[in-house]
This record gives C-alpha cells, structure tokens and sequence, in this order.
C-alpha cells in the first residue's frame, strides 16, 4: 500500500516539458488539430488525435490525465502565454523605468509561432480603435467621449385608415334539379281485342295532346281490323294444318276444331 502511495505522489502534476513538446510537436505536424478545422472526409480526425496524443502525453513520465483534462490543462496554457506575450509587447511600448519582465521561454515562443501572433502584436497596418499611435494604445487610460445626445424621433406619419372594403356580390342559388321523371317499363305484348286496340289509340291519343283528325282515327282503325283478319286467317291455316296432320294418323276418327278465334 504505501507504494502505491508513494509511486502516485512521485508523479507529479506538474506537466513536463517533454509533455509539452509532444504537444507543440502533434500542432506542428497536424494542419487539421492546429486550426481546429472539420474535415468532412474524416469527421473523427480531431477526436482520434486527442485519443493517440494522450496515450503518447501519459507514456512521456508526467501526469497522467484524460482526454477532456488535457484538452482543458493546454487551453489553458494557450490563453496564459498569449496574456503573458501581451503584457511584455505593453513593456516594451512603454515608456519609464520599472524592474523588467520574465521573458518567453523556448517553448512559449513556439506555441505563439504555430497558434499565431497576432492576437498578440495586432494586424500590420491597422491602427487599434481609439487610438493614433501605440503609446496611447498601451499608456494611461484616455477618458470616454463626451456622450452625444440621442437625435430627435420625429413622430410617424399618420396612418391613412385602410379603403372600405365593399361587400361580395350575392351569390345566385344554383337551379333546382328535379327528379328524373320514371322511366315507363316496355309494355308487356298481349293478345288486344278490337275494343283494346280502339281504347289503347285513343289513351295515348289523349296524353300526347296531339290533335288528330277523323280520317286518321279511321286509318288507325282500319289498320287494325286488317291486322286482326289477318291473325284470324293464320290461325285457321295452323287449324287445318293441324287436322290434316292428326287424320293422316288416325283416319278412323274425326276432329272437330273451334275456328272462333276471337
């Protein structure tokens, strides 16, 4: 137990500068881990070389920590140089005496070399806001601007209120639809007397409304008295037909038929 103990407090955890420099050296190489940019033909690129970094930072004999922690422990020292690079470029721009400031290490200046010095020294011929040279930029606080007073709001102009809106036209009522009327069944052939016949003409006569005169009424008439007649005379041809067929089987005897075809 107490070497275990012992083992853990002789690690310490305080990063090495060989941890440091596997760090620098991963930047350097990597484009993507160095601008921190996707790349979408290998969307895991950043998380597999944190993965492979911190399996080479925990084998290098410093602390050993997890991903996030060294993500967070190298952010961190990232933000602390660049504050400790501005406060020296404030020296140096400076003017009066004082005791002078612990300069950059090696390793400090090649982290500014790979991440960049501009949010150090600023852009190349752009002046900072606010200020016309970098003594005023670095030196004592300048007071704010007078305040100006805010310009006057003219009302908005009045709203016209919006045209009358007319009413829709009525809208007709569609036309009534009516029921078709029934559709009469074909009338079922039967066998009319003369009386029938004369009654039917007269019936459809009447509900058609047509006007008919005497001589057609006696055309109509005559047509049908000649169709009867001529339904008489077929039907005594089929009779005699019919007796001659039945004495040519059985001449021995004799048939009487009802020629009353009415």
């Amino acid at each position: 137990m107490s070497t275990q103990i012992t083992s853990k407090k002789a690690r310490s955890s305080k990063i090495t500068a060989g941890q440091y420099s596997l760090y620098l050296e991963e930047l350097q190489a990597n484009e993507s881990f160095r601008t921190i940019k996707f790349n979408p033909k290998n969307p895991s690129i950043l998380d597999e070389t944190w993965n492979s970094l911190a399996v080479k930072l925990n084998a290098a004999g410093g602390p050993i920590k997890t991903v996030p922690q060294w993500k967070e422990r190298f952010a961190d020292w990232k933000c602390n140089v660049r504050k400790k690079a501005r406060k020296l470029e404030l020296s140096r721009v400076r003017t009066g005496g004082g005791p002078p400031d612990v300069p950059l290490s090696d390793l400090e200046n090649r982290l500014l070399n790979l991440s960049g010095r501009a949010v150090v020294n600023g852009i190349e011929g752009i002046r900072e806001l606010g200020y016309d040279n970098p003594i005023e930029a670095h030196g004592a606080v300048q007071p704010p601007p007078a305040v100006q007073p805010p310009p006057t709001v003219e009302p908005p102009p009045a709203v016209e209120p919006p045209p009358a809106v007319e009413p829709p036209p009525a809208v007709k009522p569609p036309p009534a639809v009516y029921p078709p009327e029934a559709v009469r069944a074909p009338a079922t052939k039967k066998k009319l007397t003369l009386a029938a016949s004369v009654r039917t003409l007269m019936d459809d006569a009447t509900r058609d409304s047509k006007k008919t005169t005497l001589e057609e009424v006696n055309e109509s008439l005559k047509q049908v008295v000649e169709l009867e007649q001529e339904k008489v005379k077929v039907k005594k041809e089929k009779l005699a037909i019919e007796r001659m067929k039945l004495q040519m089987k059985y001449p021995d005897r004799e048939f009487v038929f009802d020629t009353n075809c009415d």
